[in-house]
């Protein structure tokens, strides 16, 4: 709870307060719902946070690590980069601690936020699979199974996300947020105050 209470928090705050980078933005945090983060004075700690300043909480399905999307993409794709960081500073050779950690901080300071979005997307398509599945996970299986969602097929990378090939965007309903000037959705007929998401 207190790494919550003074720090990210507190960061997300500094993007989304008047003046920040993303200034009217509702931040949504998605807790990964793993059995020790829900502990009872964690969960009502962020929950009653979150009301109180207008953000949302939503955790992620228990038990699914399809469905979280640190375990789905974010943390193999550090894990990938970790080892050939690590590997091309100090060879095959065990790492001290500090090694390890300052590697780690490399490959999240440097993790384009494009991967990171890429995660939603992939997300989003495997929930409509199990759907599709009726809570199953036959998709999984077979010559043609998998997780593999055609994410680069339909997306490229942007400095802000990714945006879709063709260009399609699903406008949502809300107040107006102001979006940084050299953010690629920055021109729309309304100023900029519109927020999208890039998958439909």
């Amino acid at each position: 709870m207190t790494f919550f209470e003074t720090t990210v928090f507190p960061e997300i705050e500094k993007l989304v307060k008047k003046g920040g980078r993303f200034e009217g933005y509702t931040p949504v945090i998605q807790g990964d719902n793993a059995g020790p983060h829900n502990d009872a004075t964690f969960s009502r700690y962020v929950t009653e946070h979150c009301k109180k300043v207008g953000w949302l909480w939503e955790p992620q399905g228990p038990q699914m690590p399809h469905m979280n999307v640190l375990d789905l993409a974010v943390f193999p794709c550090m894990s990938r980069r970790h080892s050939h960081e690590s590997r091309s500073l100090h060879g095959t050779r065990v790492l001290k601690e500090d090694e390890i950690w300052e590697s780690a901080v490399k490959v999240w300071n440097d993790l384009p936020s494009s991967k990171i979005a890429n995660s939603f997307v992939l997300a989003n398509r495997i929930a409509r699979k199990i759907e599709e599945t009726k809570g199953g996970n036959e998709f999984l299986a077979g010559k043609k199974g998998g997780l593999s969602s055609g994410i680069r097929r339909d997306f490229v990378a942007t400095e802000f996300g990714n945006r879709r090939r063709d260009g399609a965007k699903l406008i949502f309903e809300g107040p107006p947020a102001q979006v940084p000037a050299d953010a690629p959705f920055a021109k729309d007929e309304d100023g900029g105050k519109t927020r999208h998401s890039q998958e439909g």
